[in-house]
């Protein structure tokens, strides 16, 4: 909490303030960091998408301090996942070894089986697919299975359903997530670019 003007008591600069109540409550210290800027530690991680409300008491801050409101609420971040990033792609030494390749993005730790249980590949067929995460789970990608070489371009649906859990719990995503991956064709040819190039000599 920073304040616009010397909020502390004198004596209690440096140190644990009194009078202050938080709800719900969490283990932790409050310390007066500066006269004007006063700091709560949590003894352990914050919870995950957890609301807080504070209540300044009258003893907290120095008599002569006057407040239009003396309680605040706030929020911890919630957990959010992303698609980072999609790929097709084809073995360069087995032409005929394609797959999609999703990458994904975590703010916490993801849980693994919440994750895998929500998560489907389809391209009007339901495909299989293996996750592979990052040490500390805060990435995760997904390999299709080989897939087979359509006639025409078809797109690959990724779909993540709402509610995928951090490991240490908390409110689940809250909406679905869906992208969607070109798969080429055997027949497609996309150009990208055109140029011409003047070579003397």
């Amino acid at each position: 909490l920073t304040f616009s003007a010397p909020a502390a008591p004198t004596s209690r600069i440096g140190k644990e303030p009194t009078d202050i109540q938080m709800s719900p409550d969490i283990a932790g210290r409050w310390l007066w960091q500066t006269a004007t800027q006063l700091q709560f530690e949590p003894k352990a991680e914050w919870p995950i998408g957890q609301r807080y409300q504070v209540k300044l008491g009258k003893k907290s801050l120095a008599p002569h301090v006057e407040l239009k409101q003396r309680s605040f609420e706030f929020a911890t971040p919630s957990f959010q996942a992303t698609i980072s990033a999609t790929e097709f792609y084809q073995d360069p030494t087995q032409p005929g070894v394609r797959r999609v390749v999703v990458q994904l993005s975590f703010t916490h730790p993801v849980d693994a089986q919440s994750l895998a249980s929500r998560v489907q590949l389809n391209d009007g067929t339901a495909r299989k697919f293996s996750v592979a995460y990052d040490k500390f789970k805060l990435t995760a990608s997904l390999q299709s299975e080989p897939l087979p070489i359509p006639d025409e371009t078809q797109a690959m649906e990724v779909t993540i359903a709402k509610g995928v859990q951090a490991q240490r719990g908390g409110p689940g995503t809250p909406s679905e997530i869906v992208k969607s991956v070109d798969v080429p064709g055997l027949y497609s040819l996309a150009i990208t670019e055109v140029g011409a190039t003047f070579v003397s000599n």
